[in-house]
C-alpha cells in the first residue's frame, strides 16, 4: 500500500486551516454588522443624522462587501479541498461543495443565488429586499396557499402568492452530507400572521417542508405539504423560479407546444402553436396539465442554459415583465433587468390540491445545467 505524500497532507492541512481562519473571521464580521446595526437603529430613533450615522452607515457597507468577499474565499478553499460546507450565518443557509453554491434566505425559505463553478444561474433583483420587509424579487420564491387572487371561499381574503414566502421558516438542519442537502419548516406558528389570518380566517393546521439539495450540476427544490387538521382543506403550490439569461430576446423555452394555455395578458385561454416560446414583449402565460415527461428546455442562441424538470407539478408559468411593467415595480433592478431573466414557474395552480387530516402531498422541481435540445411532442 502506498503511504500518502507527506506534502499532499501539509498541502490539504493548510487550507483546512485556511477556511477554518476565514469561518472564524466570518463569524466575527457578523458580530460586528449586528453591532453596527443596532447602533444605526439606535441613531435613526433619535432622529440623528450627524456625521457619526453617515460613518455607521459607510462603515456596515464596507463590512458587507468584506463579508462578501470571506464567502467566496471559503468557497474557493471548499473547491480547492473538494469539501462539502453548510454554513448557517443566522439570517441564510449556505450550501457550497467542490463545484457549486447555494443561499437560501430563512425569510420565505427563499433560494437567492446558485452558482455552479462561480457562475450565477438564477436571476435576482439588485434592490430585492432581504431584510424580511418584503417577498424576494429574484431567486426562488415560495409560493402557497394560492397562487393569483382567487374568489373561491376561505381564499378571496388572500394576496397573490400567499404568505409562504413572506413568512422565516424554521431552518431544520442537515438531512444528508453527499449531496449536501437541507431542509426548512413552516407551521402556523411561524407563518406571517396577518397574511395567515385571512386563510380560511386562520383556522388551517399544515406543516410545509421544503428540501434543497446541491448536486454539482444542479439543484433540487422540494416540498412536502402536510394536512395537521381533523378537517380537509385546499392549497395551490408554485415555485417562482427566475432562471437568468444573457438576453431574453435569443431566448427560447421549448416543449409546450400542443399545451392548453390561458394568457393572461388577453385572459383567453388557446392552443399553445408555436414552436417554441419567444420573447418580444410582455409574457404571462398559464399551461395547464402538461405531461411530468416534459423537460422544459431555454436555449439561447441554438444552445440549452437551463433544463426544469418537474415531478408532480401539472402546471407550468412562464413570465417576463418586459419594460412597462418592471418599471412599474419597485424592488425590479435594474429596469433593463427584464432583459436578463425568465420565469419558469412548475406548479399545482389551475385548480386546488384537496388534503384530508393526515394526508400529505409532494412535489419537486429539478433545475440542471446544458444537455442537447430534446423536442417532446404532446
Amino acid at each position: 500500500m502506498t503511504s500518502p505524500d507527506p506534502h499532499d497532507i501539509a498541502g490539504a492541512y493548510a487550507q483546512l486551516t485556511e477556511a477554518e481562519k476565514a469561518a472564524s473571521q466570518m463569524e466575527s464580521m457578523l458580530d460586528a454588522i449586528e453591532t453596527k446595526m443596532a447602533r444605526l437603529e439606535q441613531l435613526a430613533v433619535e432622529g440623528d443624522v450627524s456625521t457619526e450615522t453617515v460613518q455607521a452607515a459607510r462603515e456596515l457597507e464596507t463590512l458587507d462587501r468584506e463579508l462578501d468577499q470571506l464567502q467566496d474565499d471559503v468557497h474557493r478553499v471548499n473547491m480547492e479541498t473538494g469539501l462539502m460546507t453548510i454554513e448557517d450565518l443566522g439570517d441564510s443557509v449556505i450550501l457550497s461543495d467542490s463545484t457549486s453554491r447555494v443561499s437560501i434566505l430563512k425569510y420565505g425559505a427563499t433560494v437567492t443565488s446558485w452558482k455552479i463553478d462561480n457562475v450565477e444561474q438564477l436571476w435576482l433583483s439588485t434592490a430585492a429586499k432581504l431584510d424580511g420587509s418584503k417577498p424576494v424579487r429574484g431567486g426562488i420564491p415560495l409560493v402557497f396557499p394560492v397562487f393569483g387572487k382567487s374568489r373561491e371561499e376561505g381564499f378571496a381574503d388572500l394576496p397573490q402568492h400567499g404568505f409562504a414566502r413572506n413568512s422565516t421558516w424554521e431552518f431544520l438542519g442537515q438531512t444528508h452530507a453527499d449531496p449536501p442537502t437541507v431542509q426548512f419548516g413552516l407551521s402556523p406558528e411561524q407563518a406571517n400572521q396577518e397574511v395567515y389570518s385571512k386563510w380560511d380566517n386562520g383556522d388551517n393546521d399544515f406543516t410545509l417542508i421544503f428540501t434543497v439539495t446541491l448536486n454539482k450540476d444542479n439543484i433540487e427544490t422540494a416540498i412536502e405539504v402536510i394536512n395537521e387538521d381533523s378537517k380537509p382543506w385546499k392549497f395551490n403550490w408554485l415555485f417562482h423560479t427566475y432562471l437568468q439569461v444573457s438576453e431574453i430576446e435569443d431566448t427560447l423555452v421549448n416543449n409546450l407546444p400542443g399545451e392548453t394555455c390561458y394568457d393572461q395578458l388577453i385572459a383567453e385561454t388557446y392552443v399553445e402553436k408555436a414552436p417554441a416560446i419567444d420573447f418580444t414583449g410582455e409574457v404571462d402565460r398559464i399551461y395547464k396539465q402538461v405531461s411530468t415527461d416534459k423537460i422544459l428546455q431555454v436555449i439561447e442562441l441554438g444552445k440549452v442554459v437551463h433544463n426544469v424538470k418537474r415531478e408532480n407539478l401539472p402546471d407550468v408559468v412562464v413570465w417576463n415583465p418586459w419594460i412597462e411593467k418592471s418599471g412599474g415595480m419597485a424592488d425590479f433592478e435594474p429596469k433593463s433587468g427584464y432583459h436578463k431573466m425568465v420565469c419558469i414557474e412548475p406548479g399545482h395552480v389551475h385548480d386546488f390540491v384537496e388534503l384530508k387530516p393526515g394526508e400529505s402531498w409532494s412535489a419537486k422541481q429539478i433545475i440542471y445545467k446544458g444537455d442537447a435540445i430534446k423536442l417532446q411532442s404532446v
